[in-house]
């Protein structure tokens, strides 16, 4: 087996983790995020501070990219991918007295994002795939977040619909 090669691959793989810097600050905001519902979740008063975190979170993201920008098209629609979540966050925020499970919905949120932040720098069919199908399970579970029955039913238009486009 030629080590060299298998060498070389990893040194590029390694080497091209600093272009996604913003999925992986995403990705660890989804991690704290989840285990701080677990450990401070309390039934009496939602944990609606998780949203300072998720705002947190994503103002570091954009700081590194924005301190990695290199003048792409992927690296700009990044900017405007954190951008737009970071003013869905900031209105989530603002309306917190309707929300009943804060924490969930800045988890699939975030789930949403990261697989926008995939699709801007796709450069394979998988990975285009694989962002296509993490917004939109996301989109479907926020779509029904609203504990409605039309809420519900919607979601799950949604989700047949994706189903069906995603198999074809």
């Amino acid at each position: 087996m030629d080590y060299s090669s298998l060498n070389t691959q990893i040194q590029q793989t390694l080497g091209s983790l600093s272009g996604y810097i913003p999925e992986l600050i995403i990705a660890l905001a989804l991690c704290l995020i989840l285990i701080v519902d677990l450990i401070f979740y309390s039934k009496e008063k939602s944990n609606w501070w998780v949203g300072y975190i998720n705002v947190l979170f994503i103002l570091v993201a954009l700081f590194f990219q924005f301190l990695t920008f290199s003048g792409g098209l992927s690296q700009f629609m990044k900017g405007v991918v954190l951008s737009g979540g970071l003013l869905f966050v900031l209105f989530t925020l603002t309306i917190r007295a309707n929300t009943k499970k804060p924490a969930e919905q800045y988890m699939v949120f975030n789930g949403l994002l990261l697989g926008a932040l995939l699709l801007t720098t796709a450069s394979n069919l998988i990975l285009i795939y694989l962002g296509i199908e993490l917004m939109s399970i996301s989109a479907y579970v926020l779509t029904g977040f609203t504990f409605k029955k039309e809420g519900s039913e919607a979601s799950l238009k949604y989700l047949l619909f994706g189903a069906v486009s995603s198999a074809i």
